[in-house]
C-alpha cells in the first residue's frame, strides 16, 4: 500500500514540475506566439519535457546534482528576476497578487528546467568516455607549427568574405564616442575602456599619417580578425594536444570558421571582441594551471604560465572596466581551491 502511494505522490510531483515548465514556456518563452500554443507543438513540448524529468530522476551522481542544482538556480534568477532588473521592470513583478504568483511559477519554471538541463549536462560530463584519436598532423616541430600557421590562416580566410561584404569594416554602437576622443573632438575618459580606445586612436593616427581614407578601420578589422581567429586556432589546437575525439575538433574548428555570428564577432569594431579573447586567453591558462598542479608541471614552466596568466589577465581589465571583479573573484577561487598546491605559485 505504502508503495503505491509512494509511486502516486511521485507521480503527482512529476506532472506538477512539467506542468510548471510548459506554463513557463507558454507565457515566458511563447508568449507572442499563439501558433505554437495552439496546436500539436505544445503536445510534442509536453513530450519533450516529460522525457527531459524522466532523465532527470535517474541522475544519481551527488556531483552532478549539486553543481546542476546551483547552476540551475541561478539560470532562473538570472531569466526572470535579472531580465527584469536589466529592462528596469522589476515594479511589474508587484503590481498585483496574481502578479506576483504568475513570476513566482514562471521563476519556479525556469529554476526547474534549468536545474534538469544543467544536470544532464554536468552528468554527461563527469561520466562519458570519449575514445581518444590519433593524429598524425605533422611529425617534428617545424611541422607542426606550419600546420598550425596554415590552419590560422585558413580560419582567417574564410572570415574574409563577410569583410569584403562590409569592407572597409563594421562600426560598432560606441564607435562613435571613441572615434570623437581619437580625433580630439572630446576628452579621454575612462567610460569606455581606455586600452580600446588607445589602440583605435593609434588606427585613427596610423590613417592621417598615411593620408588614406578609411585606412584605420581597415587595418583594424584585419588585425582584430588576425588575433581572434589565432585564439581560434588555438583552442582546436588545445583540442588536439588533449586527443579530444576528432568529429568535436572537426565541428569546432567549422563552427569558428564559418558560424555567421562568430565571423562577425571577429569583424565588429566594438571593445567587447578584443576582451572575449581575452576572457578566452584567461581560461586557456586556467586550465594549464590545473593540469600543472595535477601533473605535478615543473617550477620553470609553472612559472611562464602564471606569468602569462598575469599579462593576459591585466589585459582583461584593461580592456573591460568591470573585468576586474571577475579577475578578483578568479584569483580567490584558486587560492581556496589550489591553496594545498602553494609551492606551484610560488615556484
Amino acid at each position: 500500500m505504502r508503495g503505491a502511494i509512494k509511486k502516486c505522490a511521485l507521480a503527482g510531483v512529476a506532472i506538477a514540475a512539467v506542468y510548471i515548465e510548459l506554463f513557463t514556456f507558454w507565457n515566458y518563452y511563447l508568449d507572442d506566439n499563439t501558433f505554437a500554443k495552439e496546436n500539436m507543438l505544445s503536445v510534442f513540448l509536453l513530450i519533450g519535457l516529460l522525457y527531459l524529468y524522466c532523465r532527470f530522476i535517474r541522475v544519481k551522481d551527488k556531483t552532478a546534482l549539486i553543481c546542476g542544482a546551483i547552476t540551475g538556480a541561478l539560470f532562473g534568477l538570472i531569466m526572470v528576476i535579472g531580465n527584469k532588473l536589466y529592462l528596469g521592470s522589476l515594479e511589474e513583478i508587484f503590481v498585483s497578487l496574481r502578479s506576483v504568483i504568475k513570476y513566482m511559477v514562471l521563476l519556479a519554471g525556469e529554476i526547474l528546467f534549468g536545474i534538469q538541463i544543467f544536470t544532464l549536462f554536468y552528468h554527461f560530463i563527469l561520466t562519458c568516455e570519449l575514445p581518444e584519436s590519433e593524429y598524425k598532423l605533422y611529425e617534428g616541430k617545424k611541422k607542426k607549427y606550419r600546420v598550425w600557421i596554415g590552419m590560422w590562416l585558413l580560419m582567417f580566410l574564410c572570415h574574409m568574405p563577410c569583410y569584403l561584404s562590409n569592407f572597409p569594416g563594421i562600426m560598432s554602437y560606441d564607435s562613435g564616442w571613441i572615434t570623437r576622443q581619437a580625433l580630439g573632438i572630446i576628452p579621454f575618459d575612462n567610460f569606455h575602456p581606455f586600452l580600446h580606445t588607445l589602440i583605435w586612436t593609434a588606427c585613427i593616427r596610423l590613417e592621417q599619417l598615411l593620408g588614406i581614407p578609411q585606412f584605420g578601420l581597415v587595418i583594424y578589422s584585419l588585425g582584430q580578425a588576425l588575433i581572434v581567429t589565432a585564439m581560434f586556432t588555438y583552442i582546436v589546437y588545445f583540442m588536439v594536444q588533449r586527443k579530444v575525439n576528432k568529429i568535436f575538433v572537426i565541428v569546432t574548428w567549422l563552427f569558428y570558421a564559418f558560424c555567421p555570428n562568430i565571423v562577425l564577432f571577429s569583424l565588429i569594431t566594438t571593445k567587447d571582441i578584443l576582451l572575449g579573447v581575452s576572457v578566452a586567453g584567461v581560461v586557456m591558462l586556467l586550465l594549464h594551471i590545473w593540469e600543472g598542479i595535477e601533473g605535478g608541471e615543473e617550477k620553470q614552466k609553472s612559472k611562464r604560465t602564471m606569468i602569462a596568466f598575469a599579462v593576459v589577465g591585466t589585459f582583461s581589465c584593461l580592456l573591460r572596466n568591470n573585468m576586474i571583479y571577475a579577475m578578483i573573484a578568479a584569483g580567490i577561487i584558486m587560492i581556496l581551491v589550489c591553496k594545498s598546491h602553494r609551492s606551484f605559485f610560488c615556484g
